[in-house]
Formats: C-alpha cells, structure tokens, sequence
C-alpha cells in the first residue's frame, strides 16, 4: 500500500505562525488557480508552501508522486482558507488591531519587519483570525451531547478511553540534576510542597499542572522510577533528553468507582472533540459545493493528485 504523504510529512495547521512568511513579489504575473472570481497566485502558492511544510530538506530522496501529493493537499488547504475567509468576511466576523497585533507578537520574528513585511503580516494574521472566529462560532452553535449519548459513548470506546492502570502525573523540569536531588530532599522532608517546587522551577506557567495518561504510554525509564509509588509521592529525579525531571503521582484510577467518573470525563470530551471536528468538516464541505473553484493544472510547478470523491 502506497504510503499516505502526510504520514511522511508534516504539515502545518491553517493558523501557522507567521514568522517565515514575505509579501510574494510579482503577484500578477502566473495565475494557478480561480476561487470563485478570485485568483490565485503562483508566488502566493510557493510563499504558503514554505511556510506551511516542514520535513523535507533538498537532499531527501523522496518520490515525485509523494511529493506532489503533499503540494496537491496544501493547495487545497489554501483555497479552502480563501474559501473559509470569503465567509468570515460574508458573515462580517470582525477582528481588532489589538488582536491582530496579539497574534503577530506571539510568533515574533528574531529580526524587525520592514513595512511591506510587516503589512502583509498583518493581513495574513487578520484572515487568519476571522477563519478562527468563524470556527468559532460554528462550535458555539452546536449542543452539548446528553448524558444518555455520553453513557452510550464511554460504553462503545470504553477500551480505548480508559486503558490499563490509569493515572494522572505530574512533571517538574529542574535545571539540574543536583538541583533537582535537593527539591526532592525538601519535598520529602515536607519543608516544601510539589507545588511549591513547581512554582518556582516550572518553565513556564502551567507547566507541572497533572495529566491523564496510561502506564502503557510512559517510556520504560518513567515506569521504573514510578513503580511502587502512592499518590502524592514524589520520583527520584531522571535524566530524559537531556533534561531532568521530577514526577509526582496525583492519582492511581485503581478504584472502578474513579475509572467510572474519569470514563465519563473522558468520553464526554472526546464526544465534544468529535462532535466539533464533524461540524468545521461540514462547513468546510458546504462552502466549497458552493464555491466555484477552477485550476489551472498547466501553471503548477507540480502535478496536482485529486481527492477521489472531490469535484
């Protein structure tokens, strides 16, 4: 079976940072594609695909048809954001200069915009936020699934929600292992708590906050400084990638009683999580069947792979 090009290759979501991206020059020059009676530009296309694409350096053997599967899938995912847009705009979703500025500065680049640069910024961080809002409101319009359709789910993905010895954790980064042996000291001494730890050593706010994992899923190195432990222990500190940690044990969902609460938690977000992903796919779909969409496959740098099933 020939392997999928997104499971070679990773491609970035619609709201990517911005940081790489520069006002493609020449605009008029190569139309490549026409969303409804706009069109689109080859330079515009390049610029989306070397910001949008990471995994592939210019020495990897890759094959052409790979390749030019990767390229056919981030064109449409660039028509359907002009798509999504047109829509947003349609609906009128408004988006603030404070809130533009607030999303450039999150992905600031190393070196200051020119104007040019910076404008186009701006305008690619705008479309990129009314596509947001319009999700957005698309998710606030839909149901909270019901406690009878919750029951119903955990009982139908009760396997997959709540694997073997569940457990929740906690993980403190120390910048040390010296450092890391004298926290664990303090804690276990009770002159200082986890949290107290946490909040002076985390590297970033929230960073220590528990997680709801299996056992399974931890590397055999976690496992064996965690075996044995009660919850609210803490481990002995472990090297991991070059970093050192503390772990600390919330809760072992031992108890059929916690496994049936965490079943529930758990299936009531995943049941949230589909619910979402099968609205923005339907809006998606309905606003591209509506949506005049016309390539022209003889100015692509790359043969377009169709999706079987999409006009």
């Amino acid at each position: 079976m020939r392997t999928r090009a997104w499971m070679v290759l990773v491609l970035i979501p619609f709201l990517a940072t911005l940081a790489c991206e520069d006002p493609p020059a020449d605009r008029d020059r190569v139309v490549v594609a026409y969303v409804g009676n706009q069109p689109l530009y080859l330079n515009d296309v390049q610029a989306y695909f070397e910001s949008n694409m990471i995994g592939v350096e210019p020495g990897d053997d890759l094959p052409a048809a790979t390749i030019d599967e990767v390229k056919s899938r981030l064109l449409d995912a660039m028509i359907d954001e002009h798509i999504l847009h047109a829509e947003a705009e349609r609906r009128a979703v408004r988006v603030s200069d404070l809130e533009v500025a607030t999303y450039l500065d999150m992905g600031a680049a190393e070196t200051p915009d020119d104007a040019e640069r910076r404008a186009w910024r701006e305008l690619l961080a705008r479309q990129r936020l009314m596509i947001q809002k319009l999700q957005e409101q698309v998710v606030r319009e839909l149901s909270l699934p019901t406690d009878d359709e919750v029951v119903a789910y955990a009982e139908a993905h009760r396997d997959e929600l709540i694997p073997s010895r569940p457990l929740e954790l906690r993980a403190l980064q120390i910048g040390s292992l010296e450092e890391a042996v004298r926290v664990q000291r303090e804690i276990r001494s009770r002159r200082m708590t986890f949290n107290e730890a946490a909040l002076a050593h985390e590297a970033s706010p929230g960073q220590a906050l528990p997680q709801r994992m299996s056992w399974e899923a931890l590397s055999e190195d976690v496992r064996a400084v965690l075996e044995g432990l009660k919850p609210g222990d803490v481990s002995k500190p472990i090297e991991l990638r070059g970093e050192t940690y503390l772990f600390q044990i919330g809760t072992w969902l031992d108890d059929p009683a916690d496994q049936d609460i965490e079943l529930m938690h758990r299936a009531m977000q995943a049941l949230e999580g589909e619910r979402r992903r099968e609205a923005l796919d339907d809006l998606q779909r309905q606003l591209r069947s509506r949506s005049a969409v016309r390539l022209k496959e003889a100015t692509l740098p790359f043969r377009y792979v169709p999706v079987a099933g999409r006009t």
